[in-house]
């Protein structure tokens, strides 16, 4: 399903088309990072930029085995249980997150995930 994204921007969506494509990602038995990849496709990035940040050709994390980051974008940490949200506080100010700029900050333990849109 090609979108014509170029540059691995986001493509415009409605917002009955991001409901459409969010609501299959909820009721899962079991989430694990794969969870960001398919979050980010149901938001409509190019799948060749996901394919690169999922090989870590565009991955600016400071931890690549906890996080997953691409600047302009998303700051995605796998939290230990419960951790989540303190987490997602610590990580939204932290100078290694706010140098890339990313649009969402995620945090998640699996169980819980918390998001934080840094544009609004």
């Amino acid at each position: 399903m090609g979108n014509g994204n170029r540059g691995g921007t986001m493509a415009k969506l409605n917002l009955r088309a991001v409901e459409e494509r969010t609501s299959k990602l909820g009721g899962r038995a079991e989430y694990d990072r794969e969870f960001l990849f398919d979050l980010l496709e149901a938001y409509g990035r190019a799948k060749s930029s996901i394919t690169r940040l999922r090989s870590g050709n565009l991955d600016v994390a400071q931890d690549p085995s906890r996080e997953v980051a691409q600047k302009n974008v998303v700051y995605f940490h796998e939290s230990e249980p419960g951790q989540a949200f303190d987490d997602l506080v610590r990580l939204s100010t932290a100078a290694h997150v706010t140098r890339y700029a990313p649009r969402f900050v995620i945090a998640t333990d699996y169980s819980e995930l918390v998001a934080l849109d840094m544009k609004t």
